[in-house]
């Protein structure tokens, strides 16, 4: 009788450590994580999202409320040439791209017109246009979870892998066979809202590549980046400014507008029309993605348009070029 009530005892203390694992370490897949970070979700829940991104190549900011989308690149803290900022809208997006001229770094205003070619110029929080933010949905949804643990400030860390042929995709290269990357969510264990990530390419054995000598030596790409995400987050100053920069181009009228018209593809069936009227001053021009941009007069593209500026009307007709190695295929 005593060795069988050890033996229920045995049994009960087994199935609650057994209880207590799961209590601690909670089943969590991808499709829920990307469900409950969807930029939609997020905003149903808070006013705005922002998000800091530090990687090898520089710091990145995003900020996201319903109508506006804003986005930072600064290469090592400070202006360089070759920053930029963005602000989209559901109908235009402004850039503010970093020049140098003789006595120094300036931003320069363009505005982008949505060519149909770069998923990133329109922003419609409710059609999902232009939204992807916290993750890149096709590669995200591939992320094998190995592990989840429960911290005790009431967050999870959950640990997945990207490898194999969707991990080349993801980075679009690949490094040293059997490499592949580690990914480390950290997440209200409520909400699921994520808070921070790490990300780190790693080797077969398990072993970061950025500590790696020839990495560290030659190789520039991001083998490591970490992400911070911020809720109800007040408007950025940098993104007031932009945003009072583009009311200005919107509401100009009379003189100190003008307009601007791009024709693509002009006399097929894949014709399109891009057009803004806007204040003087500002570049206006179509966003083709990886395609660069060709200007002409006339619709047999044979006369080079000369350039803007920036005060009168344009009707200009657009030939794609391709990147090297690619067909034009727009």
């Amino acid at each position: 009788m005593r060795t069988t009530k050890w033996i229920a005892l045995g049994c009960a203390l087994v199935l609650l450590i057994a209880a207590n694992a799961l209590a601690e370490s909670p089943v969590v897949d991808m499709e829920a994580i990307m469900s409950a970070n969807s930029l939609q979700s997020l905003l149903n829940r808070h006013s705005s999202v922002a998000l800091l991104q530090r990687m090898r190549s520089g710091e990145s900011a995003v900020w996201a409320n319903r109508l506006y989308r804003y986005s930072a690149h600064r290469q090592d803290g400070t202006v360089r040439e070759g920053d930029a900022e963005y602000l989209h809208t559901a109908d235009h997006c402004l850039l503010l791209s970093y020049l140098s001229f003789e006595d120094g770094i300036y931003p320069v205003p363009f505005i982008l017109l949505d060519s149909g070619l770069d998923d990133g110029i329109r922003y419609d929080v409710e059609k999902g246009i232009g939204t992807e933010l916290l993750y890149d949905p096709e590669i995200t949804a591939k992320e094998k979870v190995q592990r989840t643990e429960r911290n005790d400030d009431g967050t999870l860390d959950v640990t997945t892998w990207l490898t194999g042929e969707d991990f080349e995709e993801g980075w679009g290269y690949g490094y040293q066979a059997g490499s592949y990357c580690e990914l480390v969510y950290t997440l209200d264990a409520e909400t699921l809202e994520l808070q921070s990530d790490v990300e780190t390419v790693l080797d077969a054995q398990g072993r970061p590549l950025s500590e790696s000598l020839y990495y560290q030596l030659f190789d520039k790409s991001n083998l490591q980046s970490s992400q911070r995400v911020l809720y109800d987050v007040p408007v950025p100053e940098e993104a007031e400014q932009m945003m009072t920069i583009l009311d200005g181009y919107l509401n100009a009228s009379g003189d100190d507008a003008r307009t601007v018209t791009y024709i693509l593809d002009a006399g097929t069936p894949r014709e399109r029309v891009l057009t803004s009227t806007g204040a003087k001053g500002y570049a206006v021009m179509p966003a083709a993605g990886e395609y660069e941009c060709g200007l002409y007069l006339d619709a047999a593209l044979t006369e080079p348009a000369p350039p803007d500026d920036l005060k009168s009307d344009r009707r200009l007709y657009v030939k794609l070029i391709p990147p090297e190695g690619k067909g034009n295929e727009a």
